[in-house]
């Protein structure tokens, strides 16, 4: 989704064992998941058509009955990546008649909890899978930011994981809420800045933050979210979340949108 976003291409997080993702090298297995980039929708719902699987929490609904913009979402977004957004947000609009509403998908305590709890989940897992080859060989082979990363989950505790272990079911109960039971897409930046430049310093942790709670959403919920590329030259990236199952009325809102703004 975020790199989708900085390089102006679609591209989609699909809902959690919708692709089959026997023989991928793991991360963090229960966050894992296979998605992929295009430059067109019809690419993307092409891949779609090979590799999303029959999944029980598949949803059949063509397209959403209503869409909903998450304004504290928005917030985190620096101005530059809001002002890229307003043609795809009323692209989205023009599909559904003009109709979005808003809301808010939380208050600022319970997202710092929801994305530090991401953060202490997934750390555990990785560092489950990868902790021996961290303590082998660690920094001397890792970059910096990727070694601070294992730093920090090599100090996550069991106390700290079942702490945490709450938060999925929180997101996914809010996102359900949000979908109206998958029938609804909610709408968000794929990420908060332009692609980071290449003398960005690595401690450029409030970014980081940001973009780390726009992206834990679906990655807590296990939820679907495609990336639909500004096409401007200021590279930004909307992202359409819809309920666990709803990849394919995703995919082709996305398809709507990009033949709107094609006009």
């Amino acid at each position: 989704r975020v790199p989708a976003a900085y390089c102006n291409l679609f591209g989609i997080r699909p809902t959690h064992g919708r692709v089959d993702a026997t023989g991928v090298f793991p991360l963090a297995p229960s966050f894992d998941t296979v998605g992929w980039f295009a430059r067109t929708p019809e690419l993307l719902r092409s891949a779609a058509d090979v590799l999303l699987t029959a999944h029980e929490s598949r949803i059949g609904v063509a397209r959403p009955s209503r869409v909903t913009l998450l304004t504290d979402a928005f917030a985190l977004a620096d101005a530059e990546v809001r002002g890229g957004l307003d043609t795809l947000v009323g692209a989205v609009a023009d599909q559904l008649g003009g109709a979005i509403s808003e809301a808010q998908l939380t208050d600022e305590k319970t997202w710092q909890r929801w994305a530090s709890g991401f953060r202490v989940l997934m750390s555990a897992e990785a560092f489950a899978e990868h902790g021996d080859f961290y303590r082998r060989h660690g920094p001397s082979v890792l970059g910096d930011d990727v070694a601070a990363r294992f730093e920090f989950a090599s100090r996550v505790t069991d106390a700290d994981r079942k702490a945490a272990d709450g938060v999925r079911s929180e997101v996914l109960n809010r996102l359900e809420e949000l979908t109206e039971g998958g029938t609804c897409v909610v709408l968000m930046p794929a990420a908060p800045t332009r692609a980071p430049l290449r003398n960005r310093p690595e401690t450029d942790t409030a970014a980081v933050s940001r973009l780390l709670r726009l992206t834990s959403i679906a990655s807590l919920a296990g939820a679907p979210s495609v990336t639909v590329p500004s096409r401007t030259t200021t590279p930004v990236g909307l992202s359409l979340v819809g309920a666990p199952g709803s990849d394919e009325m995703l995919i082709d809102l996305a398809a709507g949108v990009h033949q709107f703004l094609s006009f």
